[in-house]
């Protein structure tokens, strides 16, 4: 059930207490299994990463997802996505920009 991953999404961003400054995790439930997920988490050195997951618990991975960590000026440091572009990366949908690169990146479902 989504209610259940949600929990166990807050228990693991609660498990680094002790860098981070502060959460919050941001939900729209579809029905039991599906739904929206997004948060912002503030690192104890200023740094930033924001989510963003359309998950369904039924179904092993992650529909659509995007990680963005910033550093503290708010510049990219990496985002991880898997929006249907870059086609000729071996790792499509899933890739990794840094700056101006895209690489291949492992699947994160």
């Amino acid at each position: 059930m989504l209610k259940d991953y949600i929990a166990k999404l807050e228990e693991h961003i609660n498990l680094f207490h002790d860098i981070i400054d502060s959460f919050s995790v941001t939900t729209k439930h579809y029905n039991r299994y599906k739904g929206f997920v997004s948060g912002d988490i503030l690192f104890a050195n200023g740094s930033y990463l924001s989510f963003k997951e359309v998950k369904d618990t039924e179904f092993v991975g992650k529909f659509k997802y995007s990680y963005h960590y910033m550093n503290s000026d708010k510049t990219i440091i990496f985002r991880y996505d898997n929006s249907y572009h870059y086609p000729e990366l071996k790792s499509f949908p899933h890739h990794k920009h840094i700056t101006d690169d895209i690489l291949t990146a492992f699947s994160l479902n």
